[in-house]
């Protein structure tokens, strides 16, 4: 399978892929606002981009990056992003994967995973963000920013939140990225992003415990949005789960190690050559 980086029909609409690499496939699903472009200004950008031992396969979701937005709000539910990480692989012609995500991007993977447990070897999922009796509060956040109305009113927002975070105005470069994503953004593809996870959460725990291959989970601590519980409930939850902390979001060496973990877990899948 040659690179590139391009919009792909696939039965919900187009998305944009980008497949870079060789080795066994992994498809690699993003967080809520963070694109393959604004995520390529990242640390794990930087690991995705050099991934050895894998043909990575990166996606915008419906609303974010180069990907247009779904007809309606409902069509950007995590669930309905699952079916899309199945459709890619179709499109691609690979039946059986890795497949792995960050914050959004790992309840899509498991989602994925639940509609199609066989065609995944492994999971590897980052930060996962909160679920089930943690998720209320984080729901009615995501529609609070709906009252802002427009791309630029969000961009500020996220804006003030990080300035109080970063106070000495030090703003790591995948979050300025984020920021002038959010600010030239269309609020419509915005809004239905929005909406879409307001009204998702995790698969539950009862449609988790068929899954019998690797999983390993790897959250960061001090991160409200990713809490520590999300990854111990799911260690539970999940038969074949490898629980361990990564240092923070710019832990290289973790995430260079778990992706050598997440090689050897799917060593009897064929490699895509480029």
């Amino acid at each position: 399978m040659p690179s590139f980086d391009r919009l792909i029909d696939i039965p919900r609409g187009p998305v944009r892929v980008r497949v870079r690499g060789e080795g066994p496939p992994l498809v690699w699903s993003h967080g809520v606002f963070f694109p393959i472009d604004v995520d390529d200004e990242s640390t794990l950008g930087r690991v995705l981009g050099e991934a050895p031992g894998f043909t990575v396969i990166r996606w915008d979701a419906r609303g974010h990056g180069r990907t247009p937005p779904a007809a309606t709000a409902d069509e950007h539910r995590w669930d309905r992003l699952g079916e899309d990480v199945l459709a890619i692989a179709d499109a691609l012609g690979i039946d059986r994967f890795a497949a792995g995500g960050i914050s959004m991007g790992a309840a899509v993977t498991l989602h994925a995973a639940v509609k199609a447990p066989a065609r995944i070897a492994a999971l590897l999922l980052l930060a996962m963000p909160t679920a089930w009796e943690t998720r209320p509060p984080e729901q009615d956040r995501y529609r609070d920013l709906l009252a802002l109305g427009s791309a630029e009113a969000l961009a500020a927002h996220v804006q003030d939140d990080l300035d109080a975070i970063f106070p000495d105005g030090a703003l790591p470069a995948p979050l300025r990225a984020m920021v002038a994503h959010l600010r030239a953004a269309d609020w419509t593809a915005l809004e239905r992003v929005i909406v879409g996870a307001s009204r998702s959460d995790l698969p539950d725990a009862i449609e988790l415990a068929p899954l019998r291959m690797p999983a390993l989970l790897r959250p960061w601590p001090d991160d409200s949005g990713h809490p520590l519980s999300t990854a111990r409930a799911l260690a539970a939850a999940l038969p074949g789960a490898d629980l361990e902390q990564l240092a923070s979001f710019d832990d290289e060496p973790g995430m260079l190690a778990s992706l050598t973990s997440l090689r050897r877990a799917c060593a009897d899948l064929p490699i895509l050559h480029m």
